[in-house]
């Protein structure tokens, strides 16, 4: 028993891949098991970030034309995350109940950013559709398998956004909606805003579009290449079976 109190719950837990940081955070479950044949345990653990998953926003502050970095930073402070983002002035008002993460993830998303957790640390990040790829996954090379998901549950023929403006006599509403032309049967999506009807409409299009395909492969790891592809790097992929280029 005494040779298993280091990985505890809550224990401090570090996961390395050829020198390179994969995980650094906690584990939250342990488990020790015993037979006639020997001894064993698991455990089982999560990144740093995850804390931000589970634990309740407190504060109720609204911010205007404040920094981004500057709220991350504040929502984040007590879990003692790095953390990254542009220091662009952002408006938010938090709505009560929820996690820090949604809170964060609201940002992103009003935002047109994407959050990445690695190695323990909270990144805010513009993709960028120019940048050259650094990874090449052919088939018949170095894929050793692959799928390929087209789902299309989650998108609609038409995205409807309307909105309440408020007039110095009478209020009136206004309306905005865009297309998908991908999907030929009749389906609404009708939506609230107080965000640009025009860019929220194509936001929801254009997101759930790509949400809908799902590529997943298997390829030869660092053993074979020397180097581990980051999160949000650039990947080129080719799989002629998959229809895929």
């Amino acid at each position: 028993a005494k040779t298993l109190k280091p990985f505890s719950p809550g224990s401090k837990i570090e996961i390395k891949i050829n020198k390179h940081l994969g995980l650094d955070g906690f584990i939250d479950v342990s488990h020790s098991s015993l037979t006639n044949k020997g001894k064993s345990f698991e455990i089982h653990g999560r990144d740093k970030t995850g804390d931000l998953v589970d634990s309740c926003l407190e504060s109720s502050k609204s911010y205007k034309d404040e920094p981004l970095l500057n709220i991350v930073k504040e929502y984040t402070k007590e879990f003692k995350i790095k953390v990254e983002a542009p220091s662009m002035p952002i408006s938010y008002i938090p709505k009560p109940g929820g996690t820090v993460f949604k809170a964060l993830s609201d940002i992103a998303v009003k935002e047109r950013l994407r959050i990445v957790t690695r190695s323990g640390a909270l990144f805010f990040k513009k993709i960028d559709p120019k940048v050259k790829p650094k990874f090449l996954f052919n088939e018949g090379k170095n894929i050793l398998s692959a799928s390929f998901t087209k789902d299309h549950r989650e998108r609609f023929s038409k995205y409807l956004g309307k909105t309440l403006i408020k007039g110095d006599k009478e209020d009136y509403n206004r309306e905005e909606s865009f297309l998908d032309a991908d999907i030929k049967r009749p389906r609404t999506l009708v939506f609230i805003s107080d965000e640009d009807l025009e860019q929220e409409c194509t936001f929801q299009r254009d997101l759930r579009k790509a949400k809908s395909e799902i590529l997943s492969i298997i390829v030869h790891g660092f053993e074979h290449s020397g180097a581990v592809p980051e999160i949000l790097q650039a990947v080129e992929v080719e799989a002629e079976s998959l229809n895929i280029n």
